[in-house]
């Protein structure tokens, strides 16, 4: 009897809690429920849940960042959101216009061209994962990759791409300051010729000469960022590809995964994508006609701001296939206590709050993407 009330005490303190929570927080007590298979289970859902709370948070703000600076660029001043809107919608909104007027009223055609980003997860994070939330799983457990490239330090020869941090000199894409020749579009001073110039004479365009700036494709000199080039040998950086040894810290750019629960995988899924490393892809800005007055400013905005833009797109689209699968996850476990079942019930109204978050955010990157499609 003494047990029957303890544990109708327990149930009705903790619903107290999450009555409490209406913002979607998950109350304190939440984080370790027990180490049967079940109680971990759960314990490594509500996390994912609370991972893909902040990650969603986080997103939301950098995209808010990113459509700010591109207003900066443009020289615009985003109107106040709506009752109905949020600031990112409101601020991105305004980018996603005047991109597209500026487009549509050019006298020249203007062709924005660049990859997708590329995201990957620590290979060894995802098996620690699945090990701390599945009995069944030892952290030594294989991480298969599929659908994307293994990457990591590599003390044997490598087979694919390399990339140098900080790197004194480069033949290959640079990812920050090239100074040397470049072979697609200079970002910054132009010691030569500059095919298209922004209203402070700052090179958007193909240097006929030395860029002093960041570069769209190959950079022959010096790169003050990482250098990545083909390689069929050592190589001092990250390898992407193959390694004829054991990568060390290896990462995966396509889909991790590990013979675990359905329920962790899903958690495990949500808990490496909020460490998910996205590349910022390099952009080049072609212009055909009058690239001068607004296009120039277009140029110069897009050359800055569109890699981190693009980055944020591709770490939101992921987070929305994780929060997915975690809905799902804490929807479905069963055979657990009263205490984890409540705790779960919490987790699932701050999943729904995160994935509606991560909803608007796809929203606003489609607008946003789009305009840039109105060449």
């Amino acid at each position: 009897m003494r047990r029957m009330t303890w544990t109708v005490q327990l149930a009705l303190m903790i619903g107290a809690a999450v009555a409490c929570t209406e913002d979607g927080t998950i109350p304190a007590g939440c984080e370790d429920l027990g180490t049967d298979g079940p109680a971990q289970k759960a314990s490594a859902v509500i996390a994912a849940v609370n991972d893909l709370t902040l990650q969603a948070d986080a997103l939301a703000t950098g995209l808010e960042a990113v459509c700010d600076d591109l207003a900066a660029e443009l020289g615009i001043t985003p109107p106040a959101p709506t009752d109905d809107q949020t600031t990112r919608e409101a601020t991105c909104a305004a980018v996603a216009a005047e991109i597209e007027t500026i487009l549509t009223e050019a006298s020249a055609t203007v062709t924005i061209v660049y990859e997708p980003a590329v995201c990957s997860v620590s290979v060894d994070a995802y098996a620690m994962c699945a090990a701390e939330c599945d009995v069944d799983v030892d952290a030594t457990a294989e991480v298969t990759c599929t659908g994307g490239e293994l990457s990591g330090s590599c003390s044997g020869m490598c087979s694919g791409s390399c990339t140098v941090e900080g790197s004194a000199s480069c033949t290959g894409e640079c990812s920050g300051t090239c100074s040397g020749s470049c072979s697609g579009t200079c970002t910054g001073e132009c010691d030569g010729t500059c095919s298209v110039t922004d209203e402070d004479g700052n090179c958007v365009g193909t240097c006929d000469g030395t860029c002093m700036g960041s570069c769209s494709a190959t950079c022959e000199g010096s790169c003050s960022g990482s250098c990545t080039a083909e390689v069929e040998g050592s190589c001092e950086g990250t390898c992407t590809g193959s390694c004829d040894v054991d990568f060390v810290a290896p990462r995966c750019s396509g889909e991790a995964d590990v013979n675990a629960s359905v329920e962790c995988e899903a958690a495990c899924d949500a808990e490496l994508n909020a460490e998910l490393e996205c590349t910022e892809p390099r952009v080049s800005v072609d212009i055909v006609g009058d690239g001068t007055g607004r296009v120039a400013d277009l140029a110069r905005a897009l050359q800055l701001h569109w890699p981190r833009f693009l980055s944020l797109t591709a770490q939101i689209e992921a987070a929305v296939a994780a929060g997915a699968d975690v809905v799902t996850a804490v929807n479905e476990l069963s055979d657990v206590s009263v205490a984890a079942g409540i705790c779960l019930g919490a987790a699932a109204n701050a999943a729904v709050n995160a994935a509606a978050s991560l909803e608007i955010s796809v929203s606003v990157t489609v607008e946003v993407s789009a305009s840039a499609s109105a060449s």
